[in-house]
Formats: structure tokens, C-alpha cells, sequence
């Protein structure tokens, strides 16, 4: 049997713990001695195992000014939450001390996928939650 693994692991916790925590399970579901078990981690990321999680302080005040511009353009958005995927943040986040949020119209469910569309609503509040956003932290030129 071939695993091909990808772990996740929350903020603050190790990769390397959730990898072998992983491998233990998938190895403990194996009773049968016949069964021989090989696990690879293709998907490295930021991490030879695969990608780790990073956190951000939600209290920021560039991370309220996200959220309030998303929120204005859209009912019901501009929340902050912990996502169930790997992205390219912890380069920003844990290697260069640079706060990422991971943010875009549309719905995560969908996204890269044969279904991946975005509703034209939500695609313009985007585009003006996004100008919204620069325009109060870059400020503008009148």
C-alpha cells in the first residue's frame, strides 16, 4: 500500500509532530503483515512534509481595515477565519515576518476546481472592497 500524505498542522504546532502522528495511524489501521505500508510527502511546501499554518494577529489595524472595506462592500463578509487549506502565507507570515490574510471574492469550496466560478456580485464587491482598502491605507491624491 502507497499513502501519499499531506498533513496539516495548526499554528504553533509542529509539522513533523503531525506527520508522525499521520504515519502512525495509517501504520496502527494495518494489522495484516502481508500489507507493506509506504508513505511519501510529494506536496512539500514551505516544509519538505508539506505546507505549515500560519497565524496573523487579527487585531491589527490594517487586518480591521480589511475586513471593514469587505464587509461595506458585501453583507455578511469581512470575518476573519482560520482556513482548512494551505497557502502561500507562511512565506510571508513565518519567513519574513510579513502579516498575510487570504482573502478574494468567490467561494473556497470551488476554487480550483472544473466548477470554479465567481459570482459577477461578488467579483465587483471584491473589486471595491479592494480599491476601498488601498485607497484608506495608501490614502489618496486629491
Amino acid at each position: 500500500m502507497h499513502a501519499v500524505a499531506d498533513p496539516q498542522a495548526l499554528a504553533g504546532e509542529s509539522l513533523d509532530a503531525a506527520a508522525a502522528e499521520l504515519e502512525s495511524v495509517i501504520r496502527g489501521a494495518v494489522s495484516d503483515p502481508e500489507i507493506k505500508i509506504e508513505i511519501s510527502y510529494p506536496a512539500g511546501r514551505d516544509h519538505a512534509l508539506g505546507g505549515s499554518a500560519a497565524e496573523i494577529d487579527q487585531d491589527q489595524p490594517e487586518v480591521s481595515m480589511l475586513c471593514a472595506a469587505v464587509g461595506e462592500a458585501m453583507a455578511g463578509r469581512g470575518t476573519i477565519q482560520g482556513a482548512p487549506f494551505w497557502s502561500e502565507s507562511p512565506f510571508f507570515v513565518n519567513r519574513l515576518g510579513v502579516p498575510a490574510v487570504y482573502c478574494a471574492p468567490g467561494d473556497i469550496r470551488n476554487c480550483h476546481t472544473f466548477e470554479e466560478h465567481v459570482d459577477v456580485e461578488e467579483y465587483l464587491a471584491g473589486i471595491v472592497a479592494f480599491a476601498t482598502f488601498m485607497a484608506r491605507y495608501c490614502g489618496i491624491v486629491e
